[in-house]
């Protein structure tokens, strides 16, 4: 055999032993199950160590990450996620709930003409649009909804 050489280990053998309907002593089948419920009820202790950064390695980090995702972006893109970034909140949430009702009816307007499969996903849309609350994310992903539309 190609594993002739190869020396393994049992690692099922409590479990074998078990279930197996092999001649095998009463005493080794309690053995085997006293060692399978000892490992059962023994605790994985797994030391998960947690690393404190400071603030400014924290904001340095996200700032990096956004300033990588904003090259990916063309220049039109770019500016306009730029633009809603330093615009007021309080402003944007209005827009937000204004675009996010006219989202709302244009999907309930393309679900009556819509295929089964297609109510499907505009129904799942208008559930997550139900949840959502606003945040700038959000805002630019419900424009950019809005406008394919």
């Amino acid at each position: 055999m190609w594993l002739s050489t190869t020396k393994t280990s049992n690692e099922y053998k409590d479990i074998d032993n078990l279930v197996s309907e092999n001649n095998i002593s009463i005493e080794d089948k309690l053995n085997s199950k006293n060692r399978i419920l000892e490992c059962l009820k023994s605790k994985n202790i797994t030391s998960t160590e947690i690393k404190k950064l400071p603030i400014s390695e924290i904001v340095d980090i996200a700032n990096n990450t956004i300033k990588s995702y904003l090259k990916t972006l063309n220049e039109s893109d770019r500016n306009k996620v730029e633009r809603i970034l330093k615009e007021d909140d309080s402003k944007l949430s209005l827009r937000y709930d204004i675009i996010k009702e006219d989202v709302i009816d244009k999907l309930n307007s393309l679900k009556e003409t819509s295929e089964e499969d297609v109510v499907g996903r505009i129904n799942e849309t208008l559930d997550k649009l139900n949840s959502e609350n606003y945040s700038k994310v959000n805002y630019i992903k419900l424009k950019e909804l809005n406008s394919s539309l």
